[in-house]
């Protein structure tokens, strides 16, 4: 008896964004979307609904267009909170798709704020890591720079829980030293993942932007203002 099997990757084509370069992970700009929706991107799902949406500001919020435009037909909203008119324009970058979601879910997206991503950077080439690390930069992190004082240093902040097991690893393989802060106040509980000196800073700067194109373009001035 033949039984027929459903192909879901037939269907791939008619998404508005074709889930597929996700899922293989093959190519540098798809790593590191999957980077900034890891840091800063959010999951949702009803009955009919699945979607993937990513929260950013003005300016910032122009070239993140820029990038998911180039991956699929994704939604964006913009708006300005009129209980704080000061603040800056919102920018809301989504799209409902079954499949991404799905794939996001099997590699604990749901999780991420207590889990590390080292089921979906299994599935990504080593050669292509940095991409993923380099959007969760961009999504996350923050490169500090005190001339003044002799501060540099680089930062990502997350929940008290935080598995920061991916970022150890990296480090570990760069040879760069590392400082994990957990902090627990009346504004709330966080963690921090930190390079607190100059040397390792631009280690990992190094590792993040070398023969790419990719990224923010205010941190990489901030991080290249390292000398």
């Amino acid at each position: 008896m033949h039984v027929k099997v459903w192909n879901k990757t037939r269907y791939y084509k008619d998404c508005r964004v074709n889930p597929s370069p996700f899922i293989k992970v093959k190519k540098p700009i798809y790593v590191y979307l999957l980077g900034l929706i890891y840091s800063d991107g959010s999951i949702y799902s009803q009955k009919y609904s699945h979607t993937i949406l990513f929260k950013t500001t003005q300016p910032d919020a122009e070239y993140f267009k820029k990038i998911f435009l180039r991956t699929g037909d994704w939604e964006i909203y913009e708006y300005i909170q009129k209980q704080h008119p000061t603040w800056k324009p919102n920018v809301i970058i989504r799209t409902g798709n079954q499949y991404l979601r799905n794939f996001l879910i099997e590699n604990d997206f749901l999780e991420k704020k207590i889990k590390s991503p080292d089921k979906l950077l299994k599935l990504i080439p080593e050669k292509l890591h940095k991409y993923f690390y380099l959007g969760v930069s961009d999504g996350d992190g923050c490169f500090y720079v005190n001339i003044k004082n002799g501060a540099y240093r680089f930062s990502l902040a997350s929940s008290y829980e935080q598995n920061w097991e991916y970022m150890i690893n990296i480090c570990d393989s760069l040879n760069i030293k590392y400082k994990i802060e957990h902090t627990k106040s009346k504004y709330g509980n966080y963690s921090k993942f930190h390079l607190t000196n100059k040397k390792e800073t631009i280690k990992y700067r190094n590792f993040l932007y070398k023969n790419s194109q990719l990224g923010l373009k205010r941190k990489r001035d901030k991080a290249f203002s390292i000398r």
